[in-house]
């Protein structure tokens, strides 16, 4: 009898201690929620229900924030692609004064030569004498001749206006006097 008490108290310790390792080795390995345990351990079976619940309103919070992110990334996309589209034009724009300034710079380098042309015929025509001034000048239009006259120093001016016929001279006077020097 001294036997089977003494291997009964063996197995009996020995089933303990299984117990306790397996115990053990379960917490190890599948963790409980320490609110979970709690419920369990007062006996409440309700909070189980109560946590799931819980963690389901989390996750409806959740599903909102990101529609509502999803609104925000909508609207900063569409600010974004105004905003390309206002680039774009005006990028457009640019190019197109770009294109003006260089057809501008173009005609106001021709009229610089155009000009410095004319200042080289004016300082020849100064040196000519009268007579020789009348042939030519009756074959020129009066917008030349006004421009020569406006390149001549001005005490040379009177012979430009002496070669020409007194009826064009008249013409080109008023002329002069109506359009003011650019």
């Amino acid at each position: 009898m001294k036997k089977i008490l003494y291997w009964s108290a063996i197995a009996f310790g020995s089933f303990l201690l299984l117990v306790v390792i397996i115990f053990m080795i379960l917490t190890y390995l599948n963790p409980v929620d320490e609110d979970l345990a709690v419920t369990i351990s007062n006996g409440d079976t309700v909070l189980a229900k109560e946590l799931i619940n819980q963690k389901q309103k989390e996750i409806d919070q959740l599903y909102g924030e990101i529609d509502s992110l999803k609104t925000v990334i909508f609207s900063l996309t569409s600010v974004r692609d105004s905003l390309i589209e206002q680039t774009d034009f005006k990028d457009g724009v640019i190019r197109e004064y770009q294109k003006t300034v260089e057809t501008i710079n173009g005609e106001l380098a021709n009229l610089n030569h155009s000009s410095m042309n004319v200042k080289d015929l004016a300082k020849t025509y100064e040196s000519m004498k009268v007579d020789e001034m009348r042939p030519i000048l009756s074959n020129l239009d009066d917008q030349t001749v006004i421009q020569l006259y406006r390149n001549i120093s001005s005490r040379n001016r009177k012979n430009l206006l002496m070669a020409l016929s007194s009826q064009r001279a008249a013409l080109i006077t008023e002329q002069i006097a109506k359009t003011p020097e650019s």
